[in-house]
């Protein structure tokens, strides 16, 4: 019968975090969601919150930068300056790719016996 206590107690316990976890997480939501309101233009709020449903960690990237920027600029940001945001954000640096070529089958190779420089055969009598 011990066990069945120990087990109830330690399902009690996972139930309890749990819980709790969900609802430091909830408050964090709250926060992020206070802050973007208070910082964007109704446009800009709808835009950011249907990009919080396609890609989560995008959306706190930008929370991020509004509560670190958007005090010292003072005003609610446009759709417009939102967007530039998320493209800075999401724009990919293609890898630049460099070939070096030495001095082998492109560069100065020996003619064979007969060949002019035009690379055409010479007959010799």
């Amino acid at each position: 019968m011990s066990d069945d206590k120990e087990r109830k107690a330690l399902y009690e316990k996972r139930i309890k975090e749990a819980y709790s976890r969900l609802q430091r997480q909830a408050e964090r939501e709250a926060r992020m969601a206070a802050i973007a309101k208070s910082y964007l233009e109704p446009t800009a709020y709808e835009r950011l919150m249907n990009v919080r449903l396609s890609n989560p960690d995008l959306y706190a990237k930008v929370i991020n930068i509004l509560a670190t920027h958007a005090t010292s600029i003072g005003r609610k940001l446009t759709e417009k300056e939102l967007l530039t945001i998320l493209t800075q954000l999401t724009r990919r640096r293609e890898p630049r790719i460099y070939i070096k070529r030495s001095g082998g089958f492109y560069g100065k190779h020996k003619r064979g016996k007969g060949e002019s420089s035009s690379g055409k055969s010479q007959e010799t009598e």
